[in-house]
Formats: C-alpha cells, structure tokens, sequence
C-alpha cells in the first residue's frame, strides 16, 4: 500500500508541474534571449488505477519525457549564469480524451526551438505546423530518415549509423589492408548499414592508386539475426584474421555465436570491429574483448576527467538531488548547441560594426555540451541535418580508450607447429 501511495504522489506532482503547460518556465521573468517549446508525453489525462500498477508504456513515457526537461532546464540554468535568459514552454504531445490536440499553432509561433514530439505518429502530424511556425525544429529521437528531407529547419540530435562506416573502413585501410578481413552480414534491419559498408569498401582497388595494395583481401560470411553463418570455416591460423560485424542488438543470438568461435580458435589471432550497439550487451565478456581488442564506434560519451564536465553535473546534482541520465544529457547538450548556433547567426551592433567590420559573437563564454560536440551534415540540398558526430573506441587493459590512444599492432608473426602438428605457445 505504501509503494501505491508514492507512486501517486508522484503522479500528483507530474500532473501539477505539467498542468500549467502553457506557462513558462525561465530563469528571469525580465527579458528572454531565446524561447524554446518541447512538446513531449507527458500523458496528462492519463487516469492512474491506484489498486494495480500504472500502464508500463505510459509510465516510462513520462519518466522519458521529465528527464528531458530535467535536460533543458539544466541548460537554461547554466546559461542563466553566464548572463543569458531562455523561456521553456512545455506541452503534451499527447491529445486528450476527446483525442484533441493540447496545444495550437499559436503556443509555438514565434518559438526560436521546438523539441520534439517523442512519438514518431505524432511527430508527422506536427511537421508541418512547426515548420510554419518558424522554429527549428529538433529531433530528440531516432526517426525515419526521409523525415530530414522536409526542410533545413530540421535537426536530429542522434548521430545516423552510416555516418561511422567511413571510420571503420578507414581503420581497415590504412592498418589491415594484408589481414584476412571478414565481413559478417546479419542482414533484416541491420541490412542498410550493412549495404553502405560493402558500398564502400573497395574491394578490388582502383586502378593506378598506388595507396591501395594490389593485396587487399575482403571476405564476406552470410548470416542471420541467429545464425553466424560459415565465419569458422573463414578464420585462418596462419594470418591475422579481422572480424567486421555492424549488427546492432537485435541481432543478439548472432554475436553471441560469433562470440563462441572466436573464443573456440583461442591460438589464432583475432581483432573484432563491431557496431555501437556491443558495448551494451551483458553476455559479450571482458575476456572476448581484451584479447579480440574489440573497437567500435562511439557518439556522446561523457568525459569525466575532464573539470569543466565535473562543475556542470554538479549543477544538476544541486538541482535534483541525482545524476543526469543519458536522456537529460542529450537534451542539455542540444539545447546549448542550438542557442550557440542562434547567437552566432545574430546580426551586431551596427556601431560595433562600423568600428569593426571582423567583430563576432564570442561564443567562448557559453557553456558548451558535456558529451557530444556536433557536428552536423546536410542529408540532402534544402533538407534536414543529421548529427554525425562518431569516433572510435578500443578495448585496450580493462577499459574502453579513444582508438587514436592505444598503441598499434605489432606486426604479425606467422604460428609455428611442433613436429605433432600443435602450436608452439611461446611464454
């Protein structure tokens, strides 16, 4: 009965907080340098049955939705105090009972930043209005990329995947271009990414580049989301063999395969690139990635030696009494990124000008994101950006580096058999 007391409680202080969705929240009521709208489920009609659990989906929805704001008002208090103001207006993306929309054109007209919505259905119906209204318009979920291609107004702060195959590769090319690479293909939703990696991997090289060896060799094994197809007939003893799998965690049965013959061929030489997705499955196990050197790419990693990063989690710990998650980060780091962009676009005074025709904004004095510095790409020309901010991390002595840190390979010396045909271990 407690536990249902404090869950209500809680839903009792959401529903307050979100209520008054149509105020404002800032830092100083006086003036505002920039006026951002988030348009998140905050499910504020949503009934709570107080004798059984609230509807897990909804929940974790609004859990989602708060950590957002949590983000954007740690970002708007921060540049609070460095002088500048940002008025946050919140709304429910979701419609009430009578499945009318929470908010009108008018509450987001004039907005410099919508956030926004969550749900990607929701999110097609409320392109359109946003993009009339002026604003620019970011995503803070992964959506259909076609999507970016409505207008330039459009960003998405989660770096698209295809935009670490060229790191990946030229990892390849520059530091394995005589292994025995292999490709393992999970194919289903992993395919595009997939297809963009053999796109452009040269295979066979150009004629009269003398960067690419005549020797290159590239392998491809066909499997499956279950199956890791004939990868233990490809990995030869007598080379350095390159293990390449871009598959994400749906894929889970097929890592774990490839998991278990690499583990199986423990005198053969094996280093494994694989996709983002690896470091968060609990069943791939430290020895599996210390002695493959396991490297894949990496987007928005918190740098916590770093001062700067110290003193701004700090903030947000005096601010609600625990750590930023992953969610509140993102929000954070967009919201300074797009008031830095807004505040460099700003014309000078003319003044200023006329005694200095190089003057700029500083933007050194604002805070700057904590995890993800963006860089960002046009899909298309006139379409939407993508954030394709990656680099590489390597499992090197119990720990994730930056790839560029760890040292390279020493040059492969071929195994030696003893007169019984078994490998000479060398201690």
């Amino acid at each position: 009965m407690k536990a249902v007391k404090y869950i209500s409680i809680i839903v009792a202080l959401w529903a307050s907080f979100i209520a008054s969705a149509n105020d404002s929240i800032s830092i100083d009521t006086s003036t505002y340098d920039m006026k951002v709208a988030a348009i998140l489920p905050f499910f504020t009609n949503l009934v709570v049955d107080t004798i059984g659990p609230p509807p897990r989906r909804e929940w974790r929805m609004r859990e989602i939705s708060m950590e957002h704001v949590n983000g954007l008002h740690w970002a708007a208090f921060r540049l609070a105090q460095t002088g500048y103001d940002v008025e946050l207006n919140l709304f429910d993306e979701v419609p009430d009972t009578l499945d009318n929309r929470m908010w009108e054109f008018d509450d987001i007209n004039g907005m410099d930043v919508v956030f926004g919505p969550l749900q990607q259905s929701i999110l097609s119906k409320s392109m359109r209005e946003v993009e009339k209204s002026g604003a620019e318009h970011i995503l803070l979920t992964k959506v259909n990329p076609h999507l970016l291609n409505s207008g330039a107004h459009i960003r998405s702060i989660l770096p698209a995947q295809t935009q670490y195959t060229d790191l990946i590769l030229n990892k390849l090319l520059t530091e394995h271009a005589n292994d025995n690479v292999i490709f393992v293909v999970a194919g289903g939703a992993d395919l595009p990414i997939e297809q963009n990696f053999m796109h452009l991997y040269p295979v066979e090289p150009e004629p009269y580049d003398s960067l690419l060896a005549d020797t290159m060799r590239f392998d491809t094994v066909l499997g499956s989301r279950n199956s890791i197809g004939t990868l233990a007939e490809k990995i030869q003893f007598y080379e350095r063999n390159i293990v390449v799998s871009l598959a994400s965690k749906r894929s889970r049965s097929m890592l774990s395969s490839l998991q278990s013959v690499v583990q199986q061929n423990d005198s053969t030489e094996i280093y494994v690139y694989a996709g983002s997705d690896i470091k968060d499955l609990g069943f791939i196990d430290l020895p599996f990635l210390t002695r493959t050197r396991t490297t894949i790419p990496v987007s928005g990693e918190v740098d916590w030696s770093d001062s700067t990063t110290v003193e701004a989690v700090k903030i947000f710990r005096d601010l609600y009494d625990t750590d930023p998650t992953d969610y509140a980060i993102r929000a954070h780091d967009a919201l300074l990124d797009a008031f830095s962009r807004k505040l460099d676009a700003m014309p000078l005074d003319s003044a200023l000008l006329a005694q200095d025709s190089l003057a700029s904004w500083d933007l050194s004095s604002l805070p700057a994101p904590i995890a993800t510095q963006f860089k960002w790409s046009q899909t298309e020309e006139d379409g939407g950006w993508m954030n394709s901010t990656w680099e590489l991390s390597t499992f090197y002595k119990g720990q994730w580096c930056k790839t560029d840190t760890v040292p390279g390979l020493v040059p492969f010396i071929e195994p030696q058999l003893d007169e019984e045909g078994f490998y000479i271990r060398e201690y």
